[in-house]
């Protein structure tokens, strides 16, 4: 009788969420849900939203993956909505309600957390990769009552006012850290995976990773203990040096995939090739930080069955200014600090001449995109000059490209631009390039060249 009471009680109080009017999300600053599509964090959710602790500044609703969001049920009387781990059909069919659905709450100031959600699902306003946000993923995956307490005060900090002087403790890492050593002839993406580990805590929370050449595996121990091992490209000179330290990881159960690459001794446990890991190849291909990122997550989550969230490869963001180089791509340096550094071990050669080229407009997207600029980077390397290759850039603003602290580092220009090198004040734009000293040479493009692939034709304009 007592559980049929409660029951009623729970069902009438969700009528009258569900009749109420629409509000802002001001008036119930302090209310915040969680619809929960498993099991997850539900035992220390449900603990935690009714201790003192909490609820002297929050009001927290639960729907666990067994019960659903009544139809018509209004999400503008919240703060904060939690979603995790649901369907696009489902959060469709909250969205037919044209009164009172998400898209209404977010309209009046709600902020909604999505976390293992389709990509298709756009409705989240709050991005957990961001660093203001990053902490509330690091405790929902750490989970446990000390974590889940943390989470839902840092929530209430950032979104309902709650709790604005106290200090909130680091998450208490729970959860075992899965093991994964990346041996990878790829500079850009050791490059991008050292920053990953260097700034992204989310991830060392629950990783240990270890990136490496191919070369600095000649010196690799025993690596038995690991979880995953994923090698790119190892020259056929440089896997006989440590193959018997990766078999004997095989022989411990570590999980290898390779691909770039042929596998003579028969290390790989992945089949890099197809469905669904041969997915994994694009974060590589694609490259930037992002990729890399969430390659580190696929793996844990899709090898070591690691409850964490992660995206599928996409094209990395390519900056429209700074230093571009086919063999670092998609990285672009953002001055000639970071560049000279990385072209000290590619190539540069400190005693000859170094020429600027300015790019036609902005840095392309493609490497596609990039074949005219491939070729003229190329050909004057091949002919023994460095090569700073930037954009309109360094004669519109003070930026460090063909210089560094006030030191010209350049001894000619190339300049691919069809138009004026500072379009809004070309007076400017000349007083810029007399600053150089240094001649200037008037590269033509053709606006009619095109680049052919496959049964494909792309124009490239100047």
């Amino acid at each position: 009788m007592q559980k049929i009471k409660h029951q009623l009680l729970l069902l009438s109080v969700l009528i009258l969420l569900a009749l109420s009017p629409v509000v802002s999300a001001d008036e119930n600053q302090t209310n915040v849900m969680f619809v929960l599509g498993t099991d997850v964090n539900e035992a220390s959710l449900t603990t935690m939203s009714s201790h003192p602790n909490i609820t002297s500044n929050l009001t927290v609703t639960i729907f666990n993956s067994t019960e659903n969001v009544p139809t018509g049920f209004n999400f503008s009387n919240y703060s904060v909505i939690f979603l995790e781990s649901q369907s696009e059909g489902v959060v469709n069919d909250w969205q037919a309600n044209l009164t009172s659905n998400l898209t209404t709450a977010k309209d009046n100031g709600c902020s909604v957390i999505g976390y293992n959600l389709s990509s298709n699902i756009t409705l989240p306003n709050v991005d957990l990769y961001s660093n203001d946000y990053t902490d509330i993923e690091r405790y929902w995956i750490q989970g446990g009552d000390n974590n889940t307490e943390s989470m839902l005060k840092f929530m209430g900090q950032k979104f309902c006012g709650a709790w604005e002087n106290e200090t909130i403790p680091e998450p208490v890492i729970l959860q075992s850290k899965q093991k994964i050593t990346y041996i990878i002839n790829s500079d850009t993406s050791r490059y991008y995976l050292s920053q990953v580990l260097s700034e992204r805590s989310v991830i060392t929370d629950n990783f240990n990773v270890t990136v490496m050449s191919g070369a600095e595996a000649a010196n690799l121990s025993d690596v038995s203990d690991q979880d995953v091992i994923m090698l790119y490209m190892i020259g056929a000179n440089e896997l006989p040096e440590f193959k018997d330290e990766l078999l004997a990881a095989k022989a411990s159960g570590s999980q290898i995939g390779l691909f770039g690459m042929s596998d003579v001794y028969g290390i790989g446990t992945i089949d890099m090739e197809n469905v669904p890991h041969s997915a994994m190849k694009d974060y590589l291909y694609n490259s930037g930080y992002t990729n890399m990122e969430d390659w580190v997550r696929c793996i844990g989550a899709t090898l070591e069955d690691v409850y964490v969230e992660y995206s599928a490869p996409a094209a990395p963001s390519i900056p429209d200014h700074g230093i571009y180089h086919p063999d670092a791509f998609p990285r672009v340096f953002e001055n000639s600090t970071e560049y000279l550094e990385w072209y000290a071990s590619n190539g540069y050669n400190a005693s000859a001449p170094t020429i600027g080229v300015i790019a036609s407009y902005n840095i392309e997207k493609t490497t596609l995109l990039h074949t005219t600029d491939d070729a003229i980077i190329n050909n004057l390397e091949s002919k023994g000059y460095n090569v700073i290759f930037s954009t309109y850039k360094v004669c519109t603003n003070d930026v460090d490209y063909f210089t560094q602290n006030g030191t010209v580092l350049i001894d000619s220009i190339i300049s691919l631009k069809g138009f004026s090198l500072n379009y809004g004040d070309q007076e400017k734009g000349v007083e810029y390039l007399e600053g150089y000293g240094v001649p200037v040479i008037k590269g033509v493009l053709d606006y009619y060249q095109a680049v052919r692939l496959g049964s494909q034709t792309y124009s490239r304009t100047p």
